[in-house]
């Protein structure tokens, strides 16, 4: 990766505490990170990052210095890089190579101790199974703490000529946690509709049974929640034309240190015409 201007540690440290406390205030969403293309007139091959309680706003951006595995894929699969520019007051400014049609990253681990006044909303947002709620009861009964390690995974199909989702956003990114997207066009003759399949990743392995939320850029509302099933996979009926952002959050107790959690975040955001 290449970084065209570096960090001072006083903006890495102030950074670091912007997110965790963003972490600490979610007031009414969880605090995803996503990728989001700079509007055109120009600026071909530039994209943003940034953290925000509810899509599409940005509220803190994340300093290049907390990225991890940045790439993109062309058509054809071919691996190009993805390149940190600049950081903006609410983003990290990026650039991908003119053919890339799916980019990615990773970002640092975090650690951080939730209020207990904010955990509930996190949960709602994050829709844990019966059983991790009947864990985290078990935790406040003996009175422990939230305490968490995340790790955020962002993702963006950029759309070509003449498609939205091109086949690169259907492969796999070298990520801990994924999510690949094939759109299926409409064939009245068979009787189809248009849809859009969505495959959710860990480690390179099916993720059964995630609650995946789909949230419109232009509604500040909840969006639609479905769960994948036993391979990972979920369908959808293809939205109306904007923009769009899927996210989820595999939240699982830690093996270490006792009475603590570990998830880790996905968002894939892409835009139908």
């Amino acid at each position: 990766m290449t970084l065209l201007c570096t960090a001072s540690p006083r903006r890495l440290a102030a950074g670091l505490l912007a997110l965790l406390g963003l972490v600490a205030a979610i007031p009414a969403g969880a605090h995803d990170s996503w990728l989001q293309p700079v509007p055109r007139g120009g600026n071909a091959g530039l994209l943003v990052l940034g953290t925000g309680n509810r899509f599409p706003v940005f509220d803190v951006g994340v300093d290049a210095h907390y990225l991890v595995k940045p790439g993109c894929a062309d058509a054809a699969g071919k691996r190009q890089p993805l390149d940190a520019v600049r950081n903006l007051p609410s983003s990290l400014l990026l650039r991908a190579a003119a053919a890339a049609e799916s980019c990615w990253l990773q970002l640092t681990p975090f650690d951080v101790t939730v209020p207990p006044d904010k955990v509930p909303v996190y949960l709602d947002e994050v829709r844990p199974s019966p059983a991790l709620l009947a864990a985290w009861a078990d935790m406040q009964a003996r009175g422990r703490p939230w305490q968490e390690r995340y790790t955020k995974h962002a993702r963006i199909a950029l759309p070509g000529p003449a498609v939205d989702i091109g086949p690169a956003a259907a492969q796999p990114a070298p990520l801990g946690m994924d999510m690949v997207l094939a759109e299926v066009k409409a064939d009245s003759a068979a009787g189809l509709q248009a849809q859009l399949q969505l495959q959710v990743l860990r480690d390179g392995q099916p993720l059964p049974a995630l609650a995946v939320e789909l949230v419109n850029a232009d509604r500040p509302t909840p969006g639609t929640w479905q769960q994948t099933d036993a391979n990972g996979r979920l369908t959808l009926a293809r939205p109306a034309a904007g923009r769009w952002l899927l996210r989820a959050v595999d939240l699982r107790l830690a093996a270490d240190p006792p009475d603590s959690w570990e998830s880790r975040f996905v968002t894939l955001s892409f835009s139908l015409r």
